[in-house]
């Protein structure tokens, strides 16, 4: 009997301890299981983020595709209003030629029943004039033509705009990952360019840095042009045509023909060289008065004469009054400057703001001051030897 309770007591007590085994991993068991529910929980909400950063990142991607959409839309209506325009310039060539022939026959009646003595002289004069005039003109009509006709015909014309990723630089290869948005030029193709200029390292259209060893392209500019210490001949060559407003150059040299090329239709408001050498079709150097006869509507004239440049004031006195010239500033002057000569020019342009800075002496200044005393507004001022 009593071995019996002591097995049954036994047996109570390996049950007992059997219990505590089981119910200590009953609470293991709970705590794993609840671990794995909060670590499932953790997933299924990163999951639900990234899910909604998606969605939002399609919009985003969607909001873009409609933007550029609409973007080249605008830019068609924008080449349409150019090709307007040039078109307008054309009419209105033609039509101003036509005026200018009716004026010209008119004059030519009036001057034949008045002087009668010197009709024949007067008609070779004339002549010689009217075809000077109609050679001209047919020349700038023919011009205005061939670049209508090459706006029309190209297979497409670009703005800055156009081919500039997000503000970035200019692209120049077609990739469309549905992210980003790219135009590749080909041979022929025009870019339409507010502002071409030289920031001492890189060529910038409109702000954005081009590469022009790639040469699928050509440059239509409109407004502006500046370059400094660098050689600016290769670049001209992509230009298609200029209408600029404001040239800038500085320590550069250039033909005339580039030069002319750059003034394109003579729209010239705002000209600043500073040692710019423009080489004749012979390779003489030509003067400031050389370069602003053929800128019939220029505001601001600033010219730094280069070392041992003679100031052209024969020839700035020969030229025509310039109806908007506003200012006229020139540097660099020597003493051997004629301002007797120079005061023929001033004479003819009575309003403009005049500044000439002289490489003398005091006692050449203080001459100037007491024996120059022009009717316009004339600062003078010494520059340091």
């Amino acid at each position: 009997m009593d071995e019996l309770q002591a097995a049954l007591e036994q047996q109570e007590e390996t049950m007992t301890k059997q219990h505590k085994i089981y119910k200590k991993a009953k609470t293991e068991n709970d705590e794993e299981i609840s671990r794995l529910k909060d670590d499932l929980n953790d997933e299924m909400s990163k999951c639900v983020a990234e899910r909604a950063h998606l969605i939002q990142t399609c919009g985003s991607l969607k909001s873009g595709i409609n933007y550029f959409k609409k973007d080249l839309e605008e830019s068609k209506d924008s080449r349409a209003k150019e090709i307007g325009k040039l078109q307008a310039q054309l009419n209105e060539a033609r039509q101003q030629k036509e005026e200018d022939d009716r004026e010209k026959c008119n004059d030519e009646i009036i001057q034949s029943t008045n002087v009668i003595s010197c009709i024949s002289n007067n008609n070779e004069e004339s002549d010689k004039e009217d075809d000077e005039e109609k050679s001209k003109l047919k020349a700038k009509i023919f011009e205005l033509n061939s670049i209508l006709i090459k706006l029309m015909n190209t297979k497409r014309v670009f703005k800055v705009k156009d081919v500039a990723v997000l503000g970035g630089p200019i692209c120049y290869d077609l990739l469309d990952d549905g992210v980003r948005y790219f135009f590749k030029f080909k041979l022929g193709e025009i870019l339409i360019v507010d502002k071409l200029e030289y920031d001492t390292e890189k060529w910038l259209v409109d702000g954005r840095y081009v590469n022009f060893n790639y040469d699928g392209f050509e440059l239509f500019l409109t407004n502006e042009f500046s370059a400094n210490n660098i050689h600016i001949s290769p670049v001209l060559q992509n230009i298609f045509y200029s209408t600029i407003k404001n040239l800038c150059l500085q320590n550069v040299t250039i033909t005339y023909s580039e030069y002319m090329k750059l003034i394109g239709t003579r729209n010239i408001a705002n000209l600043r060289f500073s040692n710019v050498t423009v080489k004749d079709e012979d390779g003489n150097d030509m003067d400031a008065g050389d370069l602003i006869k053929e800128l019939p509507n220029i505001e601001t004239f600033q010219y730094v004469l280069k070392n041992d440049e003679k100031t052209p004031s024969e020839k700035l006195a020969a030229l025509p009054p310039f109806s908007k010239l506003c200012e006229f500033k020139l540097h660099g002057i020597e003493e051997d400057f004629d301002f007797n000569v120079f005061h023929e020019f001033v004479k003819k342009n009575p309003t403009v703001k005049y500044f000439l800075s002289f490489f003398c002496s005091f006692e050449f200044i203080e001459n100037i001051a007491k024996n120059f005393h022009p009717f316009a507004d004339v600062t003078i001022c010494k520059e340091n030897f």
